[in-house]
């Protein structure tokens, strides 16, 4: 009897720890999930605020996406031996603050603040510019990053021609996805600096995976024109 009673006061402990840890895991995803939302609309505000903003974006943004003023654009990404030894998320992280740009693909629904880094707590707000790659609005290749179970969802129903907006305080550059990979963590050929204006977007793969994906999905786009009040305001270009 006393046996018994005391397997029934175990269970109930077991039964009431798996409860409280079920209740943390629903509590920390809710959180997650809520942060990023909450991020992201305040960064459409300010993004917005910018843009109604004599002169497009502040004065300083403005210099740096300017065409051709880039500081990185000229050099690699890293050099041939730090390269070879990471991997597509392990690029340093790097220079500007604040928003970065708003990256949108009608067709499939992806709407998403871009900002500096791929730190965890960024790319839990939004997508990350990866360290070392151009910014929007110059002749570079720019290098974007989201998580695949929230803002980069979407990239699941990507697929070649679709159009990529990628859009400043100053104005919209578009562009065409003009092929898809999945690679290897530790490829980093597709984070090699380009001679034309590209777009690569990078998430872990698959979408439905449990736990870390051992993959990677990569979307190469190539720019195809700008719209009106466009970053940098030169005719349409292509890969």
């Amino acid at each position: 009897m006393k046996i018994r009673l005391h397997c029934r006061q175990l269970v109930l402990v077991l039964e009431g720890c798996l409860l409280l840890t079920a209740a943390g895991l629903l509590s920390f995803g809710f959180w997650f999930l809520a942060d990023g939302a909450l991020a992201q609309h305040r960064l459409i505000e300010e993004f917005e605020r910018q843009s109604r903003a004599p002169g497009g974006g502040p004065p300083e943004a403005e210099s740096r996406i300017q065409a051709g003023s880039d500081p990185a654009q000229a050099s690699e990404l890293k050099p041939e031996a730090a390269r070879s030894r990471e991997t597509v998320d392990e690029q340093e992280e790097f220079v500007p603050e604040g928003l970065v740009a708003r990256l949108q693909a009608e067709r499939i629904g992806l709407d998403v603040m871009v900002m500096p880094g791929t730190d965890s707590r960024t790319l839990r707000r939004g997508a990350g510019l990866v360290g070392g790659s151009a910014l929007p609005g110059s002749p570079g290749h720019i290098l974007v990053a989201g998580h695949r179970d929230t803002f980069f969802r979407p990239l699941r129903h990507i697929r070649k021609s679709d159009t990529l907006l990628l859009s400043t305080p100053d104005g919209s550059l578009r562009y065409e996805v003009k092929w898809l990979a999945i690679v290897e963590p530790e490829n980093v050929d597709v984070l090699q600096p380009a001679g034309r204006p590209l777009l690569t977007l990078i998430t872990c793969y698959p979408f439905d995976f449990a736990g870390s994906a051992p993959k990677r999905l990569v979307v190469r786009a190539g720019r195809i024109g700008t719209a009106p009040g466009s970053v940098a305001g030169r005719p349409a270009d292509s890969e």
